[in-house]
């Protein structure tokens, strides 16, 4: 069973009554945040220590951030608190010295104020060979209230259910007296625990060499969906299980949408049934990772109403997700620079599942984004490496290095001096102060500048301004509002 202790889990016992298996867990849970005003866009890199891999928007408007932080060489979890414009506020840990690394995957707001992080140990040694579940309780200022793990579990995902309790998605593997076998078979699993961690019930679900859970949400009904990945060699296809409170099957559903695809994220939707986020990869010539992303509509009964492709093989990676109340859904993770950096990402389609728009945020760094939240006021909240923390409007923007679309000459307006001021670069040279750096074929340039979307700058996207301005034609393809920058772009929107 899941066991209690003050500080250390050196003593803890085997999780008994459950599969012997192991799992990390990352906690997704939305919901309504009572935050005392309407948060600020913002882009920083947050004081203290330590690198983030979750973050949620606590009750008084500011954020709670967990990961890890590395103490001789090892890690503990860490626990840290800011103000409601990302300042830091204070930071704590948890774990046992020296016995191994421990690190934190997500965290929840309790009803109370406190905090439930959902993380991991590898110093646990039963199984061998695999680390487990770690779970703690705090309370609002990061104080220990209880903690609990369970030997040789990977979880993936963990929400909390109506009757205080949670419920967490994962992989077990089978074991050969009592280490891991790795030829045996690894299953889908799926575990309940009240409200003080202790067990309920789990299940085993899966019938190919290898099926891995990855998301569950719950169900209208009391029950749940849970999204994973199902292995049929060479090949992978995207598997979906419909079970009810107890855990019993429903239904079972593959989807084969691709190459090498994987689900990771499933939701109910507002609109009825459930939304689905896969993605997939291969290599191109150049041996680089390219990535394909899909969303999929079900109905309740798991029949496919629609599938959208958003990435076919791109060099943008798509690991987090979120369905937002109208239907449609923000994704997030990272995309790759010519450099071979990487930026955060966010995307927002609307209930169809057709991309409305796309963010880029990050400096000169590899940035990625681990978590994403829907913050109070409608906007978004991003951890995304390190502890570099960004807080955007509904909209995916920040006030940091904002520009306004068409903008070519940088003084904040949209009016025919743009439009000529790109004709005088294409036909005389002239005019190379751009906002984004000295030439027009920049890629902030280009995105900025790009009038109708046709990913370049030429005579089109002069005249495409000017009869926006006096015929009222189409707009800029990213709109009217300011969009956010970052690299060679000062802020220059009023």
């Amino acid at each position: 069973m899941f066991q209690t202790s003050s500080l250390s889990r050196r003593s803890f016992p085997r999780l008994c009554g459950i599969p012997a298996a192991g799992f990390l867990l990352a906690l997704w849970l939305s919901g309504n945040v009572n935050g005392a005003g309407p948060p600020e866009a913002f882009e920083k890199v947050v004081e203290g220590r330590g690198t983030a891999y979750a973050v949620h928007p606590t009750l008084d408007g500011g954020y709670i951030l967990t990961g890890s932080i590395s103490f001789v060489g090892e890690d503990d979890v860490l626990l840290l608190k800011t103000d409601a414009l990302g300042n830091f506020l204070w930071q704590t840990s948890f774990g046992d010295p020296g016995a191994g690394g421990d690190w934190g995957t997500d965290v929840e707001v309790a009803s109370d104020g406190g905090y439930l992080i959902l993380g991991a140990t590898d110093s646990l040694e039963i199984p061998p060979g695999l680390g487990g579940l770690y779970l703690i309780r705090t309370d609002s200022q990061g104080g220990l209230l209880w903690e609990r793990t369970c030997g040789g579990m990977y979880a993936a995902e963990v929400k909390e259910t109506g009757d205080g309790g949670y419920v967490a998605v994962g992989t077990t593997p089978g074991l050969d007296n009592g280490h891991v076998d790795s030829d045996t078979d690894w299953d889908m699993y799926l575990v309940k625990v009240g409200g003080q961690g202790n067990l309920l019930w789990s299940k085993v679900y899966g019938h190919t060499k290898e099926d891995y859970g990855a998301s569950v949400d719950l169900t209208p009904d009391g029950g749940y969906i849970l999204a994973g990945t199902s292995t049929f060699s060479p090949d992978t296809d995207v598997l979906i299980v419909k079970v009810d409170a107890e855990g019993a099957v429903e239904w079972e559903r593959t989807l084969d949408l691709g190459e090498g695809e994987h689900g990771y994220g499933i939701q109910s939707s507002p609109l009825g049934g459930f939304l689905v986020a896969a993605g997939g990869y291969t290599y191109g010539p150049d041996l680089r990772v390219l990535w394909s992303h899909y969303l999929v509509r079900l109905d309740g009964g798991g029949e496919v109403l629609w599938t959208k492709t958003l990435q076919d093989l791109g060099r943008t990676d798509v690991e987090r997700f979120l369905v937002t109340p109208d239907g449609g859904c923000v994704l997030a993770g990272g995309t790759w620079t010519s450099d071979g950096d990487s930026d955060v990402y966010l995307a927002r389609t609307d209930p169809d599942g057709n991309l409305l728009w796309e963010r880029t945020f990050g400096g000169s760094w590899r940035q990625f984004a681990e978590s994403v939240e829907p913050a109070s006021d409608g906007g978004y909240i991003i951890a995304g490496g390190g502890l570099y923390l960004v807080k955007t409007d509904e909209a995916g923007n920040t006030n940091a290095h904002r520009q306004l679309p068409g903008d070519s000459n940088g003084d904040g307006v949209l009016d025919i001096s743009d439009g000529i001021y790109i004709l005088r670069n294409l036909f005389f040279g002239e005019g190379n102060g751009f906002p984004c750096g000295g030439r027009l074929e920049d890629p902030s340039n280009v995105r900025l500048l790009d009038f109708n979307g046709d990913s370049g700058v030429d005579v089109s996207d002069a005249v495409g301004t000017f009869m926006h301005l006096f015929l009222g034609g189409p707009g800029h393809y990213l709109g009217s509002r300011c969009v956010s920058f970052l690299e060679g772009c000062p802020e220059l929107c009023k």
